[in-house]
């Protein structure tokens, strides 16, 4: 069976725990016509080893919308409050969560990225910080140029485009979703483990993001 289907949505993915793949189908037979969902850019994609992937960030949907774009299996950093309760915590553990303690320097959470990534696992980050609900790509937190710098992974720009519209005024929509995936974006000649390092990465990853957002 072709692992791809019509429009670029794996529907067999590579990797994926259970309740990941029994996700991954139900997706691409039902989210994936609602939305008038498409992918492009799949070819940047490595078939293995590490990754960071730099996402736009609109929707209380994205991790879903993104991982749907990949046939391999996405970890993401999710606010440590989601875990507070034992159920939803290990559901969204299983989804391939883990958690974060926002507006603090989360020395574990930064460890656990780095781990994923050198156990050629693909990191999902949304490098605004939070969700904003417009059509601009905010700046970038530091924090992804310091994790690209310190991994020495690829990492791929990810423009994630309709997801803002998902809802209006607590009124579900069905907008047409695109993901768009860039080219590894080429840190190489910024040097160094300083924070003036990470800002230019950051600021270089930011730049390749906006630019496929805005195309997209």
């Amino acid at each position: 069976m072709n692992p791809w289907k019509a429009r670029g949505v794996p529907v067999i993915g590579r990797g994926d725990p259970p309740l990941y793949a029994a996700l991954r189908v139900f997706c691409a037979c039902v989210v994936v016509p609602l939305y008038r969902f498409r992918v492009r850019g799949s070819g940047h994609v490595p078939a293995s080893g590490g990754v960071i992937l730099a996402v736009t960030h609109k929707s209380w949907g994205d991790p879903v919308l993104t991982a749907m774009a990949f046939r391999r299996p996405l970890r993401f950093m999710a606010k440590s409050e989601l875990f507070g309760s034992r159920f939803f915590g290990r559901l969204v553990t299983m989804l391939g969560a883990f958690p974060i303690k926002r507006g603090t320097a989360d020395i574990e959470a930064l460890r656990a990225s780095l781990d994923i990534v050198a156990d050629g696992g693909m990191l999902l980050m949304f490098p605004e910080g939070h969700r904003y609900h417009d059509d601009r790509v905010h700046e970038f937190h530091a924090g992804i140029g310091m994790l690209a710098l310190r991994s020495g992974a690829p990492i791929l720009p990810v423009a994630l485009k309709g997801t803002r519209r998902l809802m209006d005024g607590g009124v579900p929509r069905f907008p047409r979703v695109r993901v768009v995936i860039g080219p590894p974006v080429d840190l190489s000649d910024i040097e160094g483990r300083r924070s003036a390092a990470y800002t230019a990465a950051a600021q270089r990853l930011h730049d390749a993001v906006a630019e496929l957002y805005e195309r997209a």
